[in-house]
């Protein structure tokens, strides 16, 4: 087997487990919903388990979506510099760097939707955790493993 045979094949084993981690992370945010909707029809009306003033709730709502906001960032500056390679990196290094480029993104995308889902089990309202959610699935597409990026990265190494 040539050395480019054998670079195609570790690239798409590579490439096919960060699907199946990004397929995953949609089915984890597909479970939270379902279990905030089984809370919030079993327990109705449910007014949360935090027992947060009325008054702090605005407050704890901005640290959330500010917490959601930086988490975009870091997952952009993150992904920029995990992916950038010198012209003297080696195949392996650069496809364990473009590997640890796309997961940490991927679990950066679903902390939104939990920070909503614990924003709904402290204090009942269920359309910040939608919200939340809804980004999540965004930055999940966003962030999807994409062979063509993939392939362009690591361009060089095949002819």
């Amino acid at each position: 087997m040539t050395e480019e045979k054998q670079f195609e094949v570790l690239l798409s084993k590579a490439f096919r487990s960060l699907v199946k981690i990004a397929i995953f992370s949609f089915a984890f945010i597909a479970l939270l919903v379902i279990i905030e909707e089984i809370i919030k029809h079993s327990t109705r009306p449910f007014y949360g388990w935090g027992k947060i003033a009325f008054g702090q709730i605005p407050n704890f709502r901005y640290l959330i979506y500010a917490i959601s906001v930086a988490i975009l960032i870091l997952m952009r500056l993150l992904q920029s510099l995990l992916t950038r390679f010198s012209p003297e990196t080696s195949f392996h290094l650069a496809l364990q760097r473009l590997t640890v480029g796309t997961i940490i993104p991927l679990s950066l995308a679903e902390i939104p939707a939990i920070l909503g889902f614990i924003f709904f089990l402290l204090t009942g309202f269920s359309r910040d955790f939608y919200v939340l959610t809804i980004v999540s699935v965004i930055l999940l597409f966003m962030y999807f493993p994409r062979k063509s990026f993939w392939q362009e990265k690591l361009g060089r190494f095949f002819s």
